[in-house]
């Protein structure tokens, strides 16, 4: 449940380029693409699709650096699995 909550929060930073600082974009999808590595899959299945769509949104931002970071952690989230 707490899980929940936080994927909530870093997929909000990850949005709203025009609002959001750079560094603060950069950290959140950093968090976001090393979270599968540390969290077992059924504690975060259940938001892998969310994470996965609003990840396709981080891509379209406009700074380079920042849409690199979420294609990587767009990658690892499609990876994935139980």
């Amino acid at each position: 449940m707490i899980w929940a909550v936080v994927l909530v929060v870093l997929v909000v930073l990850t949005s709203l380029p025009t609002v959001r600082p750079q560094h603060l974009r950069l950290s959140s999808l950093a968090f976001l693409s090393v979270l599968p590595a540390h969290v077992p899959y059924l504690s975060l299945h259940g938001q892998k699709e969310t994470v996965l769509k609003e990840l396709g949104r981080a891509i379209d931002d406009p700074r380079r650096d920042v849409r690199r970071a979420a294609v990587d952690a767009r990658s690892r989230w499609f990876l994935y699995s139980g």
